[in-house]
């Protein structure tokens, strides 16, 4: 990822709530965050989000979190963070590393708006949360957000072709 594609860094100064309580995945995604000057806030557990957030009252136009599974603790916390931030209406990233058929409709039924698997390129991090702050901002509702639907929106087709003949 070369610096001339963050130029116009439109997540500068962006606020974010990171939730994650792998121990790998955070060091990776703040360093992203850093990178591109957003205003990152950071929890490894729930409760200590959920106790933080109402406790300051803070306002997050993005809410990404690092999900190892799909859990009933997961719909709660967001449905919190939902009446805890009342008529924000941040938008909801999740990103994990199981993929089960099934999923994405089960996440966007939990309340997020972009689903992610790991592992997850520089790139894609940066181009889904601008997306997402351009649907927060223009108050657009849409299908979930996925990988693929993410390369099909915002990327140019970059094929390359192969032919062999074997004579």
């Amino acid at each position: 990822t070369t610096s001339t594609q963050y130029k116009n860094n439109s997540l500068k100064n962006t606020n974010i709530l990171y939730i994650d309580k792998t121990l790998l995945t955070p060091k990776i995604l703040l360093h992203y965050l850093n990178t591109w000057e957003a205003k990152t806030t950071f929890f490894k557990n729930y409760n200590e989000t959920l106790n933080n957030i109402e406790k300051n009252q803070h306002v997050f136009s993005i809410v990404i979190i690092n999900s190892v599974q799909l859990d009933s603790d997961l719909k709660d916390l967001i449905s919190s963070i939902k009446k805890i931030l009342k008529n924000k209406n941040p938008q909801f990233i999740v990103i994990t590393t199981i993929k089960e058929r099934g999923d994405t409709k089960k996440y966007s039924d939990m309340g997020f708006n972009t689903q992610l698997f790991l592992p997850l390129k520089k790139d894609e991090l940066y181009k889904t949360i601008s997306l997402s702050l351009k649907m927060n901002s223009e108050d657009s509702k849409k299908d979930i957000t996925t990988k693929h639907t993410l390369r099909d929106d915002t990327l140019p087709l970059k094929a390359k072709i192969l032919v062999a003949e074997d004579n």
